[in-house]
């Protein structure tokens, strides 16, 4: 026979209720974890309420310093404050909605936790049923034990027969007993371990009532603290009622103040205005001035066009602004009686200001308070849903020691059912027994047949009782492991016993924990119950009081309808007058303006004076440069008629040489004489009578251009004549070079320059640099460029 061992289904049921204690284990530690964050956010949210109404006191501090020492006033608080209670409403009736939403959940919560209980109860009544089948079973496999061990007596007293089968039997027995036993053992020590985690809940269990102790103890000092700060609000609103009625007696003496102010600020205005009238004649007068002064400076502008048109734009633009000047006077004067009456309604605005913010000061006093109310109601609030939130985890902690505990029934079931299937297995092996005893007995009463076998079988007898003695040895053994494994199971159902003894009285301990929970969770209601009529107690004084206060400031309104007409009004008129002002300030722009014209005139004239000047010595100097150009053309003039007769002189001595050259020619060779003169006859022929040009040269010009054009023709006149000498002393040299006598063309070269180097001596140079400007010297000066470069070619 096979070792029996734990079947698959019972493995499986271990491990998922394993796995389901571990889980519940770790959604335990996620609630306490959920729980201690609420708590402090509780905390934190508690620590900022309490510093909002320090804020609060402050503000309210503030705003009595300032309401003892300003004027204040009360027109717009009744509609505001009716905004502050409509909105106070709407919170309130949001904080019941989601008050009501999390009962809700809450109930849900519950509803499936008790479901899940229930179910665990199932299990476990079935899992008790189950252990008692097993202890049945158990004690019939005792039974079965005991009779085995009579019948194995009984065997031991006759002839065994052979008995390996009877071995196999025992071994496997003992197997299973060894099996069983350690079963025992590891159920003994999951017992252990279910006892430590049952002490484990337990403690847990203690810690979470005194944490809802403490929840309890924090939400009764909540309340009273509630309570302090309801009597702390409302000797506040006694306190501001106090003060509205000393703010009213205080607006007589503000409004005294404020008239004496406007009056004063008119006075500062008309001063003002009569500044800027007798700034604006002032100006008048300059503006004239400069009229003047532009009519007597027209003359000088005559010469120079830019200027005078800059000074008719000038006077143009002074004209214009004479005349918006004049048109602005005439403005000025009137908006001055609008502005001190716009002054006086700007003061009659400033009064009514100053009271509309002292009331829309009280409205947000109130408002703040009513906030501080609301926030202690969801602080209360707060803390009766972390009361209820103790109380679902303790809760859920109870259930899941119920449910351990039942685990720990199903364990101790399993095991007892394992026992009894070892029961059932060693009363098979005393049947078997039995029939081998049955099987003896035959086989005596077949001894007479079987005794020709007799010598065989005394062999076989021989080895069968020593296995007899074997087997009777293990079986001796098998039933003092027998007897302890008895006494182990006995101990072990005591063991049970008590632990059953002890888990009833921790689920009673723990019904009655739920019980005070829930009648903790019924007094917390009772609480909110009696709060939540204590605010709606509060909400109808205060909607008495709004209605009293919409009363007083209906009325109020009524009266001051009438001055918040007026004051539009003045408003109206006093963008008059700022537009009247902003134009004064435009005049005295533009009064700047021609401020400005005038300096920009004024240096106009300096410049015109200044460039008037360096005209005349313009002129002093041109007519300085005329009279160098008159000496410059006459000396031109004589230097051109005595080079022009220097000239004449060198052609004739050049056409002797050449009639020299040429006899002489004729002589060494007779064939040369035709060319010659024909050449001397064309020197002839272009001879000219410089005599007369010459004298006609000394007539002097009657101005400098004809002058200058008179240079002109004495320079064409010397080039015509220097080019015919060219031509000729070329000639000469050509015939000078055929003959290899002489070479006379560097020697008429020389003599040339020297001559027309004399034109251009030290006096011309000086009357060149006595010219300063060269604009009016460009003729001059191309005519002696012009000049320079002939004499040079």
């Amino acid at each position: 026979m096979a070792s029996p061992s734990i079947p698959p289904e019972v493995q499986n049921e271990i491990t998922r209720l394993k796995n389901e204690v571990l889980a519940k284990d770790e959604t335990l530690n996620q609630l306490k974890f959920k729980t201690k964050s609420f708590v402090d956010n509780m905390r934190g949210e508690l620590a900022a309420e309490k510093k909002k109404v320090g804020d609060l006191e402050e503000q309210l501090r503030r705003a009595k310093d300032a309401s003892a020492g300003g004027g204040n006033s009360a027109s717009q608080a009744p509609a505001e404050l009716t905004g502050e209670l409509e909105a106070l409403k709407k919170e309130v009736a949001t904080v019941t909605h989601r008050e009501n939403e999390l009962k809700a959940k809450a109930k849900a919560f519950a509803d499936s936790m008790k479901a899940q209980l229930q179910a665990e109860k199932d299990k476990s009544h079935k899992l008790e049923q189950d252990l008692k089948d097993k202890v049945a079973a158990l004690a019939l496999a005792q039974a079965s034990v005991a009779s085995s061990s009579a019948s194995h007596d009984l065997l031991s007293l006759g002839d065994p027969l052979p008995c390996s089968k009877k071995d196999e039997e025992f071994s496997a027995l003992q197997s299973q007993l060894q099996a069983a036993q350690h079963e025992l053992a590891a159920m003994g020590d999951r017992m252990r371990n279910a006892d430590d985690l049952a002490s484990h809940r337990a403690q847990e269990a203690t810690r979470a009532q005194a944490e809802l102790d403490a929840l309890r103890a924090a939400s009764e000092q909540q309340t009273s603290r509630l309570q302090t700060e309801l009597i702390t609000l409302k000797t506040k609103e006694s306190e501001l009622e106090s003060l509205l009625s000393s703010q009213k007696s205080s607006l007589g003496t503000a409004d005294a103040a404020a008239r004496t102010e406007e009056h004063s600020r008119l006075e500062e205005a008309i001063s003002k205005n009569e500044e800027m009238s007798h700034q604006f004649v002032q100006y008048k007068i300059e503006n004239e001035h400069l009229q003047k002064q532009l009519q007597d400076k027209d003359f000088l502008l005559e010469h120079l066009d830019n200027y005078r048109q800059r000074a008719d734009e000038s006077e143009d633009k002074a004209r214009q602004l004479s005349g918006e000047l004049a048109s602005l006077q005439v403005s000025l004067q009137v908006k001055a009686d609008e502005a001190a009456k716009s002054c006086a309604q700007c003061d009659e605005l400033r009064r009514e200001l100053a009271e509309i913010t002292a009331l829309y000061e009280k409205v947000n006093i109130g408002r703040s308070q009513s906030d501080i109310q609301l926030a202690e109601a969801q602080s209360a609030l707060s803390s009766l849903q972390s009361v209820q939130q103790s109380y679902a985890a303790a809760k859920e902690r109870v259930d899941e020691l119920s449910k351990q505990n039942m685990g720990l029934n199903e364990a101790i079931f399993r095991k007892e059912s394992e026992t009894n299937a070892l029961r059932v297995d060693v009363h098979k092996l005393t049947a078997d027994v039995a029939s081998l005893q049955d099987q003896v007995s035959a086989s005596r009463s077949d001894s007479s047949s079987r005794r020709q076998q007799s010598e065989a079988a005394a062999a076989d007898k021989q080895k069968t009782e020593a296995t007899l003695r074997d087997v009777q040895g293990k079986y001796a053994q098998l039933e003092t492991k027998n007897q302890e494994l008895l006494a182990a199971l006995d101990a072990m159902t005591k063991d049970t016993a008590e632990k059953r003894q002890k888990a009833k009285a921790l689920v009673i301990a723990l019904t009655n924990e739920k019980q005070s929970l829930a009648d903790a969770r019924s007094e917390l209601q009772r609480e909110v119950e009696r709060l939540r009529m204590e605010l709606n107690q509060r909400n109808v004084e205060t909607e008495r009081r709004l209605k009293q206060l919409n009363d007083e400031n209906s009325q109020r309104i009524a009266a001051s309808s009438s001055n918040i007409q007026g004051l539009s009004d003045e408003v109206a008129t006093l963008k008059q007058t700022l537009a009247i002002v902003q134009e004064s300030e435009k005049n005295q722009q533009r009064a700047k303006e021609l401020a400005n014209a005038k300096r920009e005139v004024e240096d106009a004239n300096k410049k015109r004076l200044a460039a008037k000047a360096e005209t005349q010595k313009l002129a002093v100097e041109l007519e300085g440069v005329h009279k160098c150009l008159a000496h410059l053309s006459e000396h031109a003039n004589a230097n051109c008629v005595s080079s022009a007769r220097k000239m004449t002189k060198l052609q004739d001595r050049v056409g002797e040489t050449l009639h020299v050259l040429e006899k002489r020619a004729q002589a060494a060779a007779g064939g040369k004489k035709a060319p010659a003169a024909g050449n001397q006859s064309e020197i002839e022929v272009e001879d000219l009578r410089e005599p007369e040009s010459a004298s006609s040269s000394r007539d002097r010009p009657t101005s400098p251009v004809q002058s200058a054009k008179k240079a002109e023709e004495n320079i064409a006149g010397v080039n015509e004549r220097l080019t015919l000498l060219v031509d000729a002393a070329e000639k000469l040299c050509d015939m000078a070079l055929e003959q290899n006598e002489v070479n006379l063309k560097d020697v008429v070269v020389d003599k040339v320059t020297q001559l027309f180097t004399q034109c251009f001596s030290e006096k011309l140079r000086s009357a060149y640099a006595r010219v300063d400007e060269p604009e009016f010297l460009a003729p001059a000066s191309n005519q002696r460029s012009s000049s320079h470069g002939d004499a040079k070619s």
